[in-house]
């Protein structure tokens, strides 16, 4: 028997595709999907999304 936390997780996934309108194979192509993105892409995406002037560091742990 499948555990019912495992149902939700399956029925999450679903709605996700839904109430997106993905296609059925969506979970099936994702991790080459992921595997494709480049460097160049990410970075783009960052810089469009985040303002350097308003970003914060935060260490933790003991320095070095």
């Amino acid at each position: 028997m499948i555990p019912p936390r495992v149902n939700r997780k399956v029925l999450e996934q679903l709605a996700l595709i839904g109430f997106y309108g993905l296609s059925l194979d969506w979970l099936d192509e994702y991790p080459a999907r992921v595997q494709g993105v480049t460097l160049a892409q990410i970075r783009g995406a960052f810089a469009r999304r985040a303002d350097p002037a308003k970003l914060s560091v935060v260490v933790v742990g003991a320095p070095d």
